[in-house]
């Protein structure tokens, strides 16, 4: 399952990079280079992903009315 997410997220990154890459022409990419970071920011999202097990969640509007 890990591997699952961790392959589309990977793939769509690199889509986003790959299409910026090709409409700025002031950014000019490898395409090694759009892998890595594709893969680099995948990682990066899967460790830092907020759990609903307890860790912490964004305060939502529910949430605001009871701090204000």
């Amino acid at each position: 399952m890990l591997f699952l997410q961790f392959s589309i997220e990977s793939i769509s990154n690199w889509v986003v990079l790959f299409t910026v890459d090709e409409f700025m022409r002031g950014i000019t990419l490898s395409l090694e280079t759009e892998i890595i970071v594709a893969l680099l920011l995948a990682a990066l999202e899967i460790i830092f992903e907020d759990k609903e097990d307890g860790s912490k969640q964004p305060l939502t509007a529910v949430k605001w009315r009871y701090v204000i």
